[in-house]
């Protein structure tokens, strides 16, 4: 943990505690959550305003989100990169939706949840100023609460710092890239504690990633990315062809999934939404 950075979350939390912000959502914005990521270490260049949270089960459009007919933009979603044209779902860490001050949270969870959900986020943070609602997302599905914080509480030294060794942005972005989906967030970090105090398993992770690659024929596909390696195989007479998944992460190094290619068209394909054509090309 950054000790000095600690502090200093430690410090303005304590003093924002005493008097939590009163307002409207654009008060809270800038008087709270700004503040509140900057001091838990989230470069200001990592963040995106607005950004559009494609609908994954739309061909086209924008669903309707929000409370406002077609509204699909979260306030704020945090990047593990500053770099703008990686900013998708991969690097999404942190979807948050801002509410005024006098609003009940809990009347827009399912809203935040679908933001987290379209941005894959690794996290989903509600907020009116008052109170903070921390989940994170699941990618079996469903989320597991992190924290349910009340601003007030943050006059704790204790509960600023343990708040800021779950939440802050290094850690996030680390556990963000074990994905290890089936542990809880505690869990998470425990391990990322492990990993991060031994160089030589930094080292391990760093060299376990696939090298991009991508290979075709008419007989079948091979498509390689940093953490999974996908090879199907098309169907040719006797033959019924095949996929195999391949994941590089040590966590799930040595799970491959294998699927029989009728199998896989019939089930993944249409929930990618990808139209199934014939061997003439027609859908």
């Amino acid at each position: 943990m950054n000790h000095e950075q600690a502090d200093k979350f430690t410090n303005w939390a304590q003093q924002i505690a005493t008097q939590p912000i009163e307002g409207n959502e654009g008060e809270v914005e800038t008087k709270f959550v700004l503040p509140f990521f900057e001091h838990l270490g989230f470069p200001e260049g990592c963040r995106r305003d607005k950004f559009y949270a494609a609908d994954p089960n739309m061909s086209g459009g924008i669903a309707q989100v929000g409370a406002s007919s077609g509204k699909a933009y979260p306030d704020f979603v945090f990047f593990s990169t500053e770099k703008r044209e990686e900013h998708n779902s991969s690097s999404a860490l942190v979807a948050v939706e801002v509410k005024r001050s006098s609003e009940n949270l809990d009347k827009h969870l399912e809203q935040a949840k679908k933001y987290g959900d379209r941005l894959q986020s690794l996290f989903i943070i509600l907020t009116n100023g008052h109170r903070v609602k921390v989940l994170r997302r699941q990618a079996g599905g469903g989320e597991e609460k992190v924290d349910d914080l009340l601003v007030t509480d943050l006059k704790s030294r204790d509960k600023c710092l343990e708040f800021y060794e779950r939440v802050n942005f290094e850690t996030v972005r680390r556990i963000k890239a074990l994905m290890a989906e089936g542990l809880q967030y505690k869990h998470l970090l425990q391990l990322d504690k492990i990993l991060n105090a031994d160089p030589e398993l930094q080292e391990v992770l760093r060299k376990g990633d696939f090298k991009s690659y991508r290979a075709e024929n008419e007989l079948g596909i091979l498509l390689t990315k940093k953490k999974v390696s996908v090879s199907c195989i098309f169907p040719a007479g006797q033959d019924e062809g095949g996929i195999r998944i391949e994941f590089s992460n040590p966590l799930r190094r040595g799970l491959t999934i294998q699927l029989p290619f009728r199998e896989f068209r019939r089930t993944m394909l249409i929930n990618l939404n990808t139209p199934i054509r014939d061997s003439n090309g027609k859908i």
